[in-house]
């Protein structure tokens, strides 16, 4: 697709039956039943499954973004991704989670705002991108290991409200889950891909 398609902006959110859905119904009934360490696994497992759908592709190919319908879960100014931007995001935000979750589980207050419109990647991403996501989740789980989870503090979600560390690392893994449903997503839109 040569033009960039309208979609709405950035941080819109998602639309307001599914957002009442997910804030007060699924997102607490995960958070409920997904105990951390089953989190960690969902994040590694996910994010592994995004890297090897990514390898697949040619870089050339990783690169283009691909118009795609939107699914539960994501923005609509999220279905003009390339695999890349996928890719970046979820470094980026998975780098951020982490970062979060410590400062939590070691009782200070992060002095930081979340915006979903700030967490959405570039077009042009690094060449060394698959390289860098490998290296971070090969050292994901032993950078939780020292975490302590307790109720407080907490910090807030702009769709979720106030989660504490062991809701953010069990939110780090729905999120990469939801990601590497985007790129199956991506890979269905656009059979011309191919394989490497």
């Amino acid at each position: 697709m040569s033009d960039t398609p309208r979609l709405a902006p950035a941080g819109k959110g998602l639309p307001f039956p599914e957002n009442l859905l997910a804030r007060y119904w699924f997102i607490p009934m995960a958070f409920r039943r997904l105990p951390v360490e089953r989190a960690i696994d969902l994040f590694l497992g996910e994010g592994k499954e995004c890297l090897r759908l990514a390898q697949i592709v040619s870089p050339e190919n990783r690169q283009e973004p691909v118009l795609i319908k939107r699914f539960v879960g994501i923005e609509d100014s999220s279905r003009y991704w390339s695999i890349n931007m996928v890719i970046a995001h979820l470094l980026q935000v998975g780098t951020s989670i982490l970062t979060l979750s410590k400062q939590l589980s070691e009782g200070q207050k992060p002095d930081i705002l979340i915006r979903i419109e700030d967490l959405k990647p570039q077009r042009e991403q690094s060449h060394d991108l698959l390289k860098q996501y490998a290296e971070f989740l090969s050292s994901y789980r032993e950078q939780t290991e020292a975490l302590q989870y307790s109720d407080l503090p907490t910090h807030r979600h702009p769709w979720f409200g106030a989660l504490s560390a062991a809701k953010w690392m069990k939110l780090n893994g729905i999120h990469n889950r939801i990601h590497r449903k985007q790129i199956e997503a991506i890979l269905k839109a656009s059979s011309h891909f191919g394989t490497k």
